[in-house]
């Protein structure tokens, strides 16, 4: 039940409220005197309705802050500076043309871009538009809860949330292995080439198997030899 429960509340927290619904909905079934569940289950149907209502009356809204930049580009008002003498972005692949990108991204210029973060310098504001606009145009077509696939005699290292530190990201990669590119995504990571090694980021995680359905939810904690276990509560 509180698998069910907690993984409603994921789906709460992405805003997936038809999913939340239907976990809540299985939660109370297991246990129809819960007061809590049945709480949440009622809070957020009546969310969904107040939602619906608000869409029915709603106007048309202003651009987008993703078309405002694209425009702000396009317009030719956000160039590289001529005195600029950071990383730069490299050409176009055939899937940054398909969104009117002038710039794609290399395994060379992440190396140079860390380099040049590990010596307090900043990117011009271009490059880093490209690079939001190039994530945005990848995560808006991913889903926010996903599986992962661990095949036999695969590793996987989970990673909690950094908060934003930098060199603690960059220390997690050294043990993990350092992410490469692959159009195809069949690519490994330097320690997956030699231990078939899966690295995880995430906040919270809920195993689940397709033979007993969900476990336990799963915290981290350290050894102190730079790995992480996983520990049930």
């Amino acid at each position: 039940m509180k698998a069910y429960y907690r993984r409603a509340l994921c789906h709460l927290s992405i805003l997936k409220y038809q999913k939340a619904i239907a976990d809540f909905k299985t939660a109370l079934e297991l246990d129809p005197k819960n007061a809590v569940v049945k709480g949440q289950l009622d809070a957020t149907q009546k969310l969904v309705r107040r939602i619906e209502f608000e869409k029915a009356i709603e106007v048309e809204e202003d651009q987008s802050p993703v078309e405002k930049v694209k425009e702000t580009i396009n317009d030719g008002g956000c160039e590289l500076p001529n005195d600029y003498d950071g990383p730069k972005l490299p050409p176009p692949r055939d899937s940054d043309r398909a969104r009117e990108s002038k710039y794609g991204i290399s395994r060379e210029f992440i190396d140079e871009m860390t380099a040049w973060f590990m010596k307090g310098k900043t990117l011009a504001k271009r490059v880093v538009w490209e690079i939001i606009l190039g994530v945005w145009s990848v995560c808006v077509q991913e889903e926010s809860m996903t599986g992962v696939l661990l095949e036999e005699g695969m590793t996987c290292d989970v990673i909690g949330d950094i908060h934003g530190q930098y060199y603690d990201l960059l220390n997690l990669l050294k043990l993990t292995g350092t992410l490469t590119i692959s159009p195809s995504g069949t690519d490994l990571t330097s320690a997956q080439a030699r231990h078939r090694r899966s690295t995880v980021f995430y906040s919270m995680v809920i195993l689940w198997t397709e033979d007993h359905g969900p476990l336990k939810w799963s915290s981290l904690s350290s050894p102190g030899n730079g790995s992480f276990l996983i520990e049930s509560f």
